[in-house]
């Protein structure tokens, strides 16, 4: 007995180690994030920015479950990059930092930033989404209503502009039988509209199809940015177990990783133990890290069994 209650407090006292281990870790590094900050404010210029910018990166993806603690720091990477120019990086803190806090201070503010951004890099199609929903929620701004001339003119005459581009994705189509330029517009809309109109009814279902545009373009890292975009908003919604075991499957076809896998389709049964693709995700589940050949031999020896 004695034995067992030393095993478990050691276990105990190993596991608060390594707890305080990381607390630490996670101190340094943001302490050193912190003081390339400071650095730059102290000698502004391009050379600082980027390494800053590099720096904050890391640490982001490290925390990015940690949600208090890294906005401001998105806030910051907003701020600094913009003052350099450097819009294409400022849209990685102001896209996450619009998805993650929908009652942000000054999301106007933000928005009409996105807006710009979005112009200056030529995806006009993007800007006049982000445009045309603060135009409809802020009639009456003046700041706002000078925006109304930076609208692409085919925003303007279509009903649904969103549709529209979605529509010529299969207008003169690649070899992976998509249009890749207008795939992209669609994928770049459906990111603007679901920021700054998260509750249109429109939304959940856009995001699934950008998915599945993503990832027939074989662009796995968006696609999967953009199943976890409905996953973790729209956990109702009708698409959203589609969405998880799509991801199970790209965790194990596309990117090796069984174990992760592993965990989205044993979510999956869980969750929605009365979905269609439930005896799928159970086949899946039992033939993992296998070969097509061993999956084969074991469905033509259930066959014989039977």
């Amino acid at each position: 007995m004695y034995r067992t209650v030393i095993d478990g407090t050691l276990l105990l006292f190993m596991i608060l180690m390594l707890c305080m281990s990381c607390q630490t870790e996670q101190k340094q590094t943001l302490s050193a994030v912190d003081r390339l900050y400071q650095e730059y404010e102290l000698q502004p210029n391009a050379e600082r920015a980027e390494v800053y910018l590099d720096s904050l990166e890391s640490f982001l993806r490290a925390n990015i479950e940690d949600t208090e603690l890294i906005q401001p720091h998105l806030e910051k990477g907003v701020k600094l990059s913009m003052a350099q120019g450097m819009l294409s990086r400022t849209s990685n803190y102001i896209l996450p930092l619009l998805r993650l806090y929908p009652n942000l201070d000054d999301r106007k503010g933000y928005l009409s930033k996105l807006g710009d951004i979005m112009y200056a890099l030529r995806k006009r199609h993007a800007s006049s989404i982000v445009y045309s929903e603060l135009l409809k929620a802020h009639p009456g701004d003046a700041e706002i209503m000078k925006k109304q001339g930076l609208l692409d003119s085919l925003s303007q005459v279509q009903d649904n502009y969103v549709q529209y581009l979605f529509d010529q994705i299969l207008v003169n189509p690649d070899e992976l039988g998509v249009n890749r330029a207008a795939s992209l517009k669609y994928v770049d809309a459906v990111e603007a509209l679901a920021l700054v109109s998260p509750n249109d009814e429109r939304v959940p279902a856009n995001l699934y199809t950008a998915a599945e545009v993503a990832r027939s373009m074989r662009t796995f890292p968006k696609a999967m940015s953009l199943y976890d975009w409905l996953i973790d908003t729209y956990p109702r919604h009708d698409k959203t177990p589609n969405a998880l075991f799509i991801k199970g499957f790209i965790l194990e076809q596309d990117y090796n990783r069984p174990e992760e896998a592993k965990e989205i389709y044993t979510r999956f049964v869980t969750d929605f133990p009365d979905h269609d693709m439930v005896e799928s995700a159970k086949f899946l589940l039992k033939n993992l890290g296998k070969s097509d050949q061993e999956i084969l031999q074991e469905i033509e020896k259930a066959k014989q069994n039977n």
